[in-house]
């Protein structure tokens, strides 16, 4: 065998190793996706069963998991935190939340006016909440 041949059964080596490396990425992502289908499957399919078969039960269980979870991170963000950051954080969504609501709500009954003082009133409130009482 002379040099040339070499070269060639070379490139030749590392185009079909090449091919092997892609072949083998394309097997482990087939084979990633069919088993995230697969476990997807085993948790929606049992979910949408009870979803379906008892819905009153299903919106209990779903509200009480929601409930707890935010006692859980409450009492995470109480114990990372001081009680009063916790408690002006709460007062923050609470406001803004509010406030986003009543707007929307007084502009889809058709009271615009009644929105427009709920916006100032809220954004006085939000003022007060985030610069008016400090932190520390």
């Amino acid at each position: 065998m002379n040099i040339t041949q070499k070269k060639v059964f070379s490139m030749l080596k590392k185009v079909l190793t090449g091919y092997k490396k892609s072949f083998f990425s394309l097997v482990k992502i087939f084979i990633i996706v069919a088993l995230c289908m697969t476990l997807a499957f085993a948790i929606v399919f049992p979910l949408w069963k009870f979803a379906t078969s008892l819905p009153k039960v299903y919106t209990y269980c779903i509200l009480t998991f929601l409930a707890l979870a935010a006692i859980f991170l409450i009492a995470k963000a109480i114990k990372k935190n001081s009680l009063k950051t916790v408690l002006l954080t709460f007062l923050n969504i609470l406001i803004i939340t509010i406030g986003s609501v009543l707007c929307v709500f007084f502009v889809f009954i058709g009271y615009r006016f009644y929105a427009l003082i709920s916006l100032a009133v809220f954004l006085v409130i939000k003022g007060l909440l985030r610069f008016g009482i400090k932190d520390k």
